[in-house]
Formats: C-alpha cells, structure tokens, sequence
C-alpha cells in the first residue's frame, strides 16, 4: 500500500465488518463520511498501512465540525456541540 492509498475498517459491536481497501482520497472521504454520522458502526482509517488516530481521520477527511471527545464509562464517545 502506497502513501496516498488509504483503507476503512468497518466496525458493528467490535465485530470487523468489512474492509475497503486501495482506496484513493476522494473515495475513502465519501465512504468515511457515510459512516461516521451513523452511531451503530465505527470506522478506523489507515493511511498507507498504518492507522490514524480520530482526530487525525478527522481532519484527513475533511470534517471540521466542532466535535469533543467525552469518556464515559471507560469507552470513548464523540459529541457533536449543538448547532453545528
């Protein structure tokens, strides 16, 4: 895998779901993007074989809405502030 490649995990209750694979910037932001608002899956990407950290997804794909991180309960939540 090459630097500007990058691939999704696709997660449902820890279970991996799918993975795309060989995937080129504009095709992983549509693909992230559909899934990071949807709060029963959990995405992780990878640039180039190595995986990036939420914040660094984050930006990679181009979401810039205000978002926190919130632990509760030993696991990490993400929270969007309201109006945004």
């Amino acid at each position: 895998m090459t630097e500007e490649c990058y691939a999704i995990v696709l997660y449902q209750d820890g279970r991996r779901l799918h993975i795309w694979e060989r995937l080129g910037p504009e095709e992983a932001k549509r693909i992230y993007r559909v899934y990071f608002n949807d709060w029963d899956f959990g995405v992780q990407l990878y640039r180039g074989g190595v995986r990036l950290k939420a914040r660094d997804a984050w930006a990679e794909m181009g979401i810039y809405s205000r978002i926190r991180l919130r632990r509760l309960e030993d696991r990490v939540y993400r929270v969007k502030e309201a109006g945004v």
